[in-house]
């Protein structure tokens, strides 16, 4: 991967991931300054850092992101395939709430692996 270069076609995909039309729209999305953003494309940096953001924002697949190859939206989940553990609230219960000494209510509740 040759990070000096490809950055212009990966800030066109983020473009499309995001759904907005401007680079300037896209700064204020990735909370970065436009004179950042320009300085990005003019030098045709690739922004690693702003791919890994947009893909746990959008959930938008990295390698789409970064090469443009396979599809930009993530594999849809089949509904009628079952998880592992058939009862994913059973793994997690409450117990009821207790009083601390200085009668504070506390809630405690349990994570069990």
């Amino acid at each position: 991967m040759d990070f000096n270069n490809g950055g212009r076609e990966a800030i066109l995909r983020m473009l499309e991931a995001y759904e907005v039309s401007t680079r300037k729209a896209l700064c204020e999305r990735l909370e970065i300054s436009t004179s950042t953003m320009s300085t990005r494309w003019m030098r045709d940096v690739f922004p690693a850092d702003w791919i890994i953001k947009c893909s746990i924002e959008t959930s938008t697949p990295v390698e789409w992101l970064s090469f443009g190859t396979g599809s930009p939206k993530p594999p849809q989940k089949s509904l009628g395939i079952q998880s592992a553990n058939k009862n994913v609230l059973a793994d997690l219960f409450s117990v009821p709430r207790k009083k601390n000494q200085r009668w504070e209510i506390i809630r405690f509740k349990f994570l069990l692996t």
